[in-house]
């Protein structure tokens, strides 16, 4: 018969292990499922025992039980194998290839923006090879594909106006010119506010 301390979830409660002095155990991704020590309460991190419930080593498993050596096996696969394997393919094979390829001009697609709630056409680059995110104007980082630029990169890195007269420095570049709103990411770039302002000041002369 199944019981609760021969399962992955059946962990430390950290709360305890800190009041006792002892470092703390979090779970995460890539890290294995490690039995709890003598002398600190168990506890159950899928939620199938509430908290403050007393947690027993022999308890009976529930439906969602899984040996702590399958959990672990699995981690070692995903986490510490073929990632490991996929990294180190990514890096000394795919992409050496790909920088061979012919350069090829950068593709635009829309992207979301989340601040205006908003679609942005043309607003994100892809790599028109793996249709990846290439993270870089010359170069994708996932394949090693080429891009050709048509024109130069703006500096999105210079504010797009001087500072005004009178005008608090916390706010330098942050708020809209049109409306007064705070735009959100600091005036760099082409802003976008949720009054359409992107990026173009009145002309006050």
């Amino acid at each position: 018969m199944r019981k609760c301390k021969s399962c992955f979830r059946y962990i430390e409660n950290w709360r305890d292990a800190r009041a006792k002095g002892l470092n703390e155990r979090h779970g995460g991704f890539g890290e294995y499922s490690m039995k709890p020590r003598k002398g600190i309460l168990p506890h159950c991190c899928g939620g199938q025992i509430k908290d403050g419930d007393k947690l027993y080593p022999e308890h009976k498993a529930c439906e969602y039980h899984q040996y702590r050596w399958t959990w672990n096996l699995g981690v070692w696969w995903k986490w510490h194998f073929r990632q490991f394997a996929r990294e180190r393919y990514c890096r000394y094979v795919r992409v050496p290839i790909g920088r061979l390829r012919k350069p090829v001009p950068l593709n635009w697609v829309s992207s979301y923006d989340g601040m205006v709630d908003k679609i942005i056409p043309l607003g994100q680059p892809e790599c028109p090879y793996c249709k990846e995110m290439p993270y870089s104007y010359e170069q994708c980082i996932f394949c090693g594909q080429r891009f050709i630029l048509d024109e130069p990169v703006p500096d999105k890195t210079e504010p797009q106006r001087p500072m005004r007269p009178g005008e608090a420095i916390v706010f330098i570049d942050g708020i809209c010119p049109e409306c007064g709103l705070s735009c959100g990411n600091g005036g760099y770039g082409p802003l976008r506010c949720r009054c359409g302002w992107v990026g173009k000041e009145k002309n006050n002369d």
